[in-house]
């Protein structure tokens, strides 16, 4: 198995981030809270069309001539714990990619879904917006089913290689606050500078 290449993607949050907070943008107003509502469940819409579509194209089509063998951790009985080898046909592997993917789905979702009802906040909605359709058309199975992609070599090739997708949390620290990073450091400036004027009187003292 081929190693993933450098993610890319990894720097679309913060850029996109920034460029808000540059911009003065406020997506905080009623108005903009709505438009970044309707794009996200835009998104979540997509993502989970797009994975039906591509699992009903693997039903129909999927290949199950052709098998390959996977290293799965055992969850369950005596070997639990332990990696195992075990083989799918092309059909079942994809198939249980999908499955995999739309679990994962669901979980972003709901996380995302939970911290703007409980604390309102709007930033994660934003960025789910655009990391679900963004991770969804980068994905192996959409480049085979839906654009054609060769799957014999490169990243398209079975087993797909683990890649870590963007993260929604990425970019929320900066855009909570831009001069962080700025503030705490002044913070322990303040801090070495009260330590040194402490040691300073203490040697006086002495």
């Amino acid at each position: 198995m081929s190693e993933p290449a450098m993610n890319l993607k990894m720097f679309v949050v913060p850029l996109m981030m920034l460029g808000i907070n540059q911009a003065g943008i406020d997506i905080n107003t009623e108005e903009n809270k709505l438009k970044i509502q309707i794009a996200f469940a835009s998104a979540t819409a997509f993502t989970f069309l797009l994975y039906l579509v591509v699992a009903l194209r693997v039903w129909l089509k999927g290949d199950t001539a052709k098998t390959l063998k996977v290293s799965e951790k055992q969850l369950t009985g005596e070997n639990a714990g332990e990696e195992i080898m075990v083989e799918y046909n092309y059909k079942d592997y994809d198939l249980k990619q999908i499955r995999t993917k739309l679990t994962t789905a669901v979980m972003g979702i709901a996380i995302t879904g939970g911290i703007h009802y409980k604390w309102g906040m709007v930033h994660p909605l934003l960025i789910q917006s655009v990391l679900q359709p963004m991770n969804a058309l980068g994905d192996p199975l959409a480049k085979i089913w839906l654009m054609g992609a060769d799957d014999s070599q490169g990243a398209n090739k079975r087993p797909f290689a683990a890649e870590k997708p963007p993260s929604m949390f990425s970019g929320l620290a900066a855009a909570a606050d831009p001069k962080k990073e700025e503030k705490e450091a002044g913070k322990e400036r303040k801090a070495r500078g009260a330590a040194n004027k402490s040691t300073v009187k203490r040697r006086i003292k002495d």
